[in-house]
């Protein structure tokens, strides 16, 4: 679960880097991108939210090698996942809300609108498939283990592990079609 959302907060830092280095070069990329003229996302915006989850990180990593409590990976993402998907005025509403329509485009991508900023987003997406299928992984593995020495596992728990990493393989590289 950690490294998941580690790779989450260094595209944002990436991100946020990029559009430093594009503003220091005077690179039009609110054009290259399609970005909306109303909202400009700086550099300042993206390094705020990565901290803010970077700081929500180290809290969870930090309590859970300190402490014996193993549900903070699962809540970490779970966190996560509320915070992109929050529809309040907080850490930049409209630039997550642009995402989530990119996003969404993309898995519509052989039938849909494609740009550029959905061709680079998919790339990105795509590239970030191991880790992806990884992430299930582990996930599905912490799920089914009950904790208990010796207990084997049938055969249906690695064929569920299996399929799901081929679906999640199989949706990343669906993205290559935007």
């Amino acid at each position: 679960m950690y490294y998941f959302t580690a790779c989450l907060i260094l595209v944002i830092l990436g991100t946020a880097f990029c559009i430093q280095v594009f503003r220091d070069s005077h690179v039009n990329y609110m054009f290259i991108f399609e970005l909306d003229t109303h909202h400009t996302n700086t550099q300042t915006q993206f390094y705020t939210m990565a901290l803010v989850l970077l700081t929500l990180w180290t809290l969870a990593l930090t309590t859970q090698l300190t402490t014996s409590y193993q549900a903070l990976a699962p809540c970490l993402l779970l966190v996560f996942t509320v915070l992109i998907l929050s529809p309040f005025e907080f850490l930049y509403k409209e630039m997550r809300l642009a995402l989530l329509k990119a996003l969404w485009q993309i898995a519509l991508a052989p039938f849909g609108q494609v740009k550029f900023r959905h061709f680079f987003l998919a790339d990105v997406v795509t590239s970030m498939g191991s880790v992806l299928k990884q992430q299930v992984m582990i996930w599905l593995v912490l799920r089914n283990y009950t904790g208990v020495d010796g207990e084997e596992w049938d055969i249906k728990q690695y064929r569920e592990i299996y399929t799901t990493t081929v679906i999640v393989g199989f949706i990343s590289s669906w993205f290559r079609f935007a």
